[in-house]
């Protein structure tokens, strides 16, 4: 697949793609996914000494996002997404916005099972690095000191294999480990 073709089709006659034009069509996916970023970090800014997060600033900021996400999958920018929102160890909003799918137009709710590939790692990552710079956890922590119900296919690497490992790609998985196209909620609960 080309960079252009990645980006979408270009403006004609083989013409490519201008930046301001690749910015156009992935600013609101990037906006959103900073929004999502926005509440991973909001509770971890509240705590250790900074202006705590109080509920009206989590429920202005929900708003906020109820209004984007409207916004942007009545526009097309994203056909659908979920959202949840999580404050003080409570879900206190989730939904579902546009549809799962383009043709038969079945509507997003907050039950809705996204492959996300690698967009995991990032908002996952951040959220490692911030347990590793409060030093509750490292990068070279094993996974079953921290859940000792967790297993794989071979007892050496369910006791060695580090939380650096799976960010590294270095767990003996194979590619695409844990998703078999069918995003049915319990196929992926149970991977």
């Amino acid at each position: 697949m080309t960079f252009d073709r990645f980006l979408g089709e270009s403006k004609g006659k083989g013409e490519p793609q201008t930046f301001r034009d690749c910015y156009d069509r992935w600013s609101p996916f990037v906006n959103l996914l900073g929004l999502t970023m926005l509440f991973i970090t909001l509770p971890a800014q509240g705590q250790g000494g900074g202006t705590q997060t109080k509920l009206e600033q989590v429920n202005q900021a929900v708003r906020e996002t109820q209004r984007l996400c409207a916004d942007q999958t009545e526009k097309g920018a994203v056909p659908g997404l979920a959202i949840a929102v999580v404050f003080q160890d409570q879900v206190v909003y989730t939904a579902g916005f546009g549809v799962r799918d383009v043709n038969t137009r079945e509507p997003v709710n907050a039950d809705t099972v996204f492959q996300l590939a690698s967009l995991s790692k990032a908002i996952g990552s951040t959220v490692v690095a911030e347990f590793v710079g409060e030093g509750q956890i490292s990068w070279d922590s094993r996974i079953s000191d921290l859940d000792p119900a967790f297993t794989m296919h071979d007892p050496w690497v369910t006791r060695e294999i580090t939380i650096r490992d799976f960010y590294t790609h270095r767990s003996g998985l194979p590619a695409n480990a844990g998703g078999d196209g069918t995003f049915k909620r319990q196929s992926v609960e149970n991977k």
